[in-house]
């Protein structure tokens, strides 16, 4: 979320997603960007119910790691950010609009 040129958001670390494709079977967290309210309030979650992390016993203990980002710019430059210091991502495209 972007407000007055700060970028603020949630990652899930990258020791909580392998390199893989999601699926329904192997997904460790779940991702949400608005509130029940509908305002911007971006958010990770762990465990997924009824994923394979979620079958627990009470009081077992649950770990999670994720980071907090703040950065100056706009949501696809901190993606950038995140993509190319955090995950390690080096190639990624930008998509042009060819409609301007």
């Amino acid at each position: 979320m972007t407000q007055k040129g700060i970028t603020i958001g949630v990652a899930a670390d990258p020791d909580e997603s392998p390199f893989r494709m999601p699926t329904a079977q192997n997904s460790r967290f779940g991702v949400l960007l608005r509130n029940p309210g509908g305002k911007a309030q971006p958010m990770v979650f762990a465990p997924v119910l009824g994923g394979q992390s979620s079958k627990m016993k009470a009081g077992e203990p649950f770990e999670f790691k994720l980071r907090l980002m703040v950065h100056a710019g706009t949501c696809f430059e901190a993606y950038k950010y995140l993509s190319h210091n955090l995950y390690g991502f080096h190639d990624y495209r930008e998509n042009a609009n060819l409609f301007t």
